[in-house]
């Protein structure tokens, strides 16, 4: 690993921090999806530093096999999580936490192969069954590691089951703009895996969330700044919405007389 790149490691968190300061504190944040993608920005950020960190100690030969093999564990437990937080964040921004009620069981079910994996990652101090250490610090890779790999693709294809299956049919654009991470994140995994001295997979992460900032939804533009509350375009919009998915609704009138005044 001493002739790897980590510059993209450090252009993804300098473009994540960009988001942080500057584009997430002005986006709406309704129906926990501001919350979802604060910690999607987090985990990416602390990947990122985890992976530029083995690449740097990589190099170093006065760094002992076990900071090493702690960053390696801390960089591929926080890389697990971000497909299953993006998917959350699909549920969040749609809204359609009433459909995961119906398919409960399937929905636990999705986020046993990431505590898997999670159960693996801790194994691998006791037992070599991710990856281990080897002569001149180099990763030697397991069938875990593999697995993670596998479990990268298989988070976004139950994404893509989720998105053409139940956002689709009631919201064509939305499930087109959602769909557009996905794309970039296995092409990062591509990229990867063919020139993995680049370490790409962060910064393809940190500009799908580029993206979804940019192109959400609920801009600013579709506040009324006298009350706080949407307009009738995202009103007509959400109401459509919800009555093709089945989600129960409840309307309340208010006449407020002299209210210019």
């Amino acid at each position: 690993m001493a002739s790897h790149i980590a510059a993209y490691d450090y252009c993804a968190f300098i473009l994540l921090l960009i988001i942080t300061f500057y584009y997430l504190p002005k986006r709406i944040s309704g129906n926990y999806r501001g919350i979802v993608l604060a910690l999607i920005i987090f985990v990416t950020g602390a990947a990122s530093v985890c992976d530029a960190t083995r690449v740097r100690f990589a190099a170093k030969p006065d760094v002992s096999d076990l900071r090493f093999l702690n960053v390696n564990f801390a960089y591929y437990m926080f890389f697990s999580v971000i497909p299953l937080l993006y998917l959350v964040y699909i549920i969040a921004v749609t809204d359609t936490w009433h459909i995961i009620r119906k398919i409960r069981k399937r929905a636990v079910m999705s986020v046993v192969p990431c505590i898997v994996f999670c159960i693996m990652l801790v194994a691998n101090f006791f037992y070599p069954v991710v990856f281990s250490v080897g002569p001149g610090k180099e990763l030697i890779l397991h069938f875990g590691f593999y697995l993670e790999q596998l479990l990268f693709i298989l988070y976004n294809l139950l994404t893509v089951w989720f998105l053409g299956k139940f956002i689709d049919p009631i919201d064509h654009k939305r499930y087109r703009i959602l769909l557009i991470p996905v794309y970039i994140c296995v092409t990062g995994v591509a990229v990867n895996l063919f020139w993995p001295e680049q370490h790409v997979l962060c910064f393809a992460v940190a500009l799908c969330i580029l993206m979804l900032v940019l192109i959400s939804n609920r801009a600013e533009d579709a506040i009324d700044y006298a009350t706080g509350m949407h307009t009738y375009k995202v009103f007509a919009e959400d109401m459509t919405t919800n009555f093709k998915s089945g989600k129960k609704m409840q309307i309340i009138l208010l006449n407020i007389v002299n209210y210019k005044y």
